[in-house]
């Protein structure tokens, strides 16, 4: 039996184009949502005098040509008041479009990200025992439930984690040719201009090798280091950088124990992989390694690898605090582990085949949830779209509602629920002249003819009522200006402080008055084993994003 399970194995090739096809359904299939609809809030005019009210399905370019005029307002406004990075300015050009043109872009984007960094590492992708555990780690170690559906995201993340790869190749290819560090400078400007969270870490990661090893201090990598900063020089002068870093909390540091707190959830919750390839490092350097630290770090990759990690996790503690905010982190992670597997655990590899076959098991069953999940939601969304734009002032109803909805297995990876159609922008002209106020009255059917004496006051300072299992605010509660509240809520002894709740506001066909639902987005498994029993007092995030003037149409 032991030999069985020892020979038991799974085909690279088949464990490759599952995972692409389960994240390419997921990447292509999402609906635009989230930032894509706020940058697109100029082309609503356009596209609607062109035949196209669902936005996710974009227009024939060749056909209607491209709204230069809407996108050159983009260009200023998220020059001045957002940021000037590059994916930014070319994923205009794709947001008018079908969304499977940009996203197949992400998609191939992600191959060959997966690829170059089997490339980089050494492996042969066909054979080696590593490469299931590696694209298990490409889904379980990457914050991909951080809006990574989205259009706009997929430009700032998916598109520049290729171009970082990229880089990396070019900077350790044994290649010295003039054409090589041409296109290794060319792609070191890019990829500065592309995104801080990406640039940054490795300039660090490259000045870092250039001070402790003698045989990095070329030219070559001096080049880069110079490309890199050149392109994150483009991104700090533009004053949509210092609004940015204007709008930081900067509360959170101030006592000793905030940062303690704020940090290890940052590290422990939203980006294990950083620990993981910590572990494997310090284990590598005590047990597997005759010199330890000396010999493991005689390679500068190593060292580059792990200073760029915890660069990124700085980055990510003193900045956002967001998952995606530490994406290099994550990314580098799974290289690194990989790295240490193939490099220097060599001898391991053969004893993790059944780890490798159980996480990539587990990685294609969530993976097949979440694309019949997300298809299922699209479908909705094209549903709601069409209700909302045939009745922009009244109610919209739908049973997918929030990330409880969604299978457990799923892990929380995607967030392929209501967030999807929450905020129904861009404001479309209807027939009549009439504007389409922006956000829809999105409701759950069993709240069509809600009254307060159907609910029951759940115990807090809140002032929230629950009826059938959802959650609202009645008229005489205050309401918050921004859509979103925090609040401390107790399930069965497990208090969790600071849950985000969405604020929608509906109409009850019984009364006729304006209520409040509340959707809570966090804790899923604790709300799941345990009721909530009680609700504190509820604070109003005020800030709701960039102060633009055309929120306010």
């Amino acid at each position: 039996m032991a030999t069985k399970i020892k020979n038991l194995t799974l085909p690279n090739e088949l464990c490759l184009l599952l995972f692409m096809l389960g994240m390419g359904v997921f990447m292509i299939a999402m609906p635009k949502y989230g930032d894509d609809l706020w940058f697109m809030r100029s082309f609503g005019d356009w596209l609607h005098t062109h035949g196209c009210d669902r936005f996710t399905d974009g227009v024939n370019v060749f056909r209607t040509g491209s709204p230069m005029k809407e996108i050159g307002e983009e260009w200023a406004f998220h020059y001045n008041y957002d940021n000037a990075r590059i994916g930014n300015v070319i994923v205009m050009f794709f947001l008018f479009m079908p969304k499977w043109v940009g996203s197949g872009i992400a998609v191939l984007c992600l191959y060959y990200t997966v690829m170059a960094s089997f490339r980089l590492i050494g492996v042969d992708w066909r054979r080696s025992d590593v490469v299931p555990l590696m694209l298990s780690m490409w889904y379980f170690l990457m914050p991909w439930q951080n809006h990574m559906g989205g259009l706009v995201y997929q430009f700032n993340y998916l598109l520049p984690t290729a171009l970082s790869l990229a880089v990396l190749v070019l900077k350790y290819e044994p290649d010295k040719g003039v054409m090589r560090r041409i296109m290794l400078v060319v792609a070191g400007l890019l990829l500065g201009a592309w995104n801080e969270a990406f640039s940054l870490p490795l300039a660090v990661g490259v000045a870092a090798c250039l001070i402790f090893y003698k045989k990095d201090r070329t030219a070559d990598n001096l080049m880069l280091l110079a490309s890199l900063a050149a392109g994150l020089a483009w991104l700090i002068i533009a004053p949509g950088f210092t609004v940015r870093t204007g709008t930081l909390d900067s509360e959170w540091h101030t006592s000793m124990l905030s940062i303690i707190k704020r940090t290890a959830k940052i590290i422990i919750v939203m980006h294990p992989g950083a620990v993981v390839y910590t572990l494997f490092a310090v284990y590598a350097c005590v047990k597997r390694v005759k010199r330890g630290v000396r010999e493991f770090f005689s390679d500068s990759f190593a060292f580059l690898v792990t200073v760029g990690i915890w660069v990124s996790v700085s980055l990510a503690v003193f900045t956002t605090a967001s998952p995606r905010s530490g994406w290099w982190a994550d990314m580098m992670s799974v290289i690194g582990v990989a790295y240490i597997l193939t490099n220097v655990w060599k001898e391991g590899l053969k004893s993790l085949r059944l780890a490798g076959i159980i996480c990539m098991s587990a990685c294609m069953i969530s993976l097949g949830l979440t694309d019949i999940f997300v298809i299922k939601t699209a479908r909705e969304w094209n549903r709601v779209l069409s209700d909302f734009l045939d009745d922009p002032f009244g109610n919209v109803y739908s049973n997918r509602f929030g990330n409880m909805d969604s299978p457990v297995f799923m892990l929380t990876k995607f967030d392929s629920y209501s967030a999807v159609y929450r905020s129904l922008t861009p404001p479309f002209t209807l027939e009549d002249g009439r504007r389409t106020p922006g956000t829809s009255q999105m409701v759950h059917p069993d709240l069509r003819d809600y009254t307060p004496s159907k609910g029951i006051l759940v115990p807090g300072k809140g002032g929230v009522r629950n009826y059938k299992g959802h959650y609202f605010i009645c008229l005489d509660t205050t309401y918050c200006s921004s859509g979103k509240l925090f609040a401390e809520i107790d399930c069965g002894g497990v208090r969790t402080r600071d849950l985000r709740a969405i604020v929608r506001s509906f109409v009850s066909e019984s009364d006729g008055r304006k209520y409040y639902s509340l959707e809570l987005t966090g804790r899923k498994i604790e709300r799941l084993v345990g009721d909530v029993i009680s609700m504190g007092e509820f604070i109003d995030d005020e800030d709701p994003g960039p102060n633009d003037s055309r929120m306010k149409d």
